[in-house]
C-alpha cells in the first residue's frame, strides 16, 4: 500500500453512501450481489450504482459479472478487507482522541 491508495479510501469514505456500502461489504465478508446491497443499504440502485463504480475506479471493490441465461447478476467484493479494517480503526481512534482533547481544552 501506498499513501496515494490510502488517500483514495480516505476519499471513497467521504462519502455516506460510498461509507455504507464499504462497511456493508466488510461486514458481510464475503462478496455480494446488486440486489443485496441494496437490501441493506436500503437505497435506490442508480445511486449505489454509481458509488460502486467509483469504489471500482479506486480499486476498493472489484466485481464480476454472472450472465445466467443472458441475464447480469453483478457480484462485488472488497479487494482489502484487511487494510479496510485498519483505515477504520485509525478513524476510530482519531475520533476518539479528538473527543479526548475537545474534553481536556473545555475544561
Amino acid at each position: 500500500m501506498n499513501i496515494e491508495h490510502a488517500a483514495r479510501y480516505f476519499q471513497a469514505m467521504g462519502d455516506p453512501l460510498r461509507l455504507t456500502i464499504i462497511l456493508i461489504l466488510l461486514e458481510h465478508g464475503d462478496e455480494m450481489c446488486l440486489s443485496e446491497i441494496l437490501d441493506v443499504c436500503q437505497a435506490d440502485e442508480k445511486p449505489v450504482s454509481l458509488r460502486l463504480k467509483s469504489l471500482r475506479d479506486a480499486n476498493i471493490v472489484v466485481h464480476r459479472d454472472v450472465a445466467p441465461g443472458g441475464h447480469h447478476k453483478f457480484y462485488y467484493q472488497l479487494i482489502n478487507p484487511m487494510f479496510v479494517r485498519g483505515i477504520i480503526g485509525l478513524t476510530e481512534e482519531a475520533v476518539k482522541t479528538a473527543v479526548i482533547t475537545k474534553e481536556l481544552l473545555d475544561v
